[in-house]
């Protein structure tokens, strides 16, 4: 199955793990033309087997948004992994899409964040 891969290095492993565990209320403020809302919709928040609906913007076409369910989290490793369920690269022809993304300290005062979809 194709993948894609996008790295990035910060000096902030921990500060973007913190955003991404309170990505219901901060990525609408900080990308309101991507993000309409984020609501958490099933299962104990922010563990294996949670479900959170992700609506976004006027900029995607109307009704547009994504069921995601993680599968794995590790919080000593800053690291998820998660799934579309509903909605998003579903409803265009995807059979799957599943997200592994990490946040990694490096001791050189630099770290990287990962985001591969697969």
């Amino acid at each position: 199955m194709p993948t894609t891969k996008q790295e990035t290095e910060l000096d902030v492993a921990a500060v973007v793990w913190k955003s991404l565990k309170d990505q219901h209320t901060i990525f609408p403020k900080i990308a309101p033309q991507v993000f309409s809302s984020i609501q958490h919709v099933e299962g104990p928040d922010g563990v294996p087997g949670s479900v959170c609906k992700i609506t976004f913007s006027p900029i995607a076409p109307p009704g547009s948004y994504v069921k995601e369910k993680i599968l794995a989290i590790d919080m000593e490793k800053y690291s998820v992994t998660s799934e579309e369920i509903e909605g998003g690269h579903l409803n265009q022809g995807f059979s799957k899409w599943k997200c592994d993304l990490s946040s990694t300290y490096f001791p050189v005062r630099s770290s990287r964040s990962t985001i591969q979809k697969a």
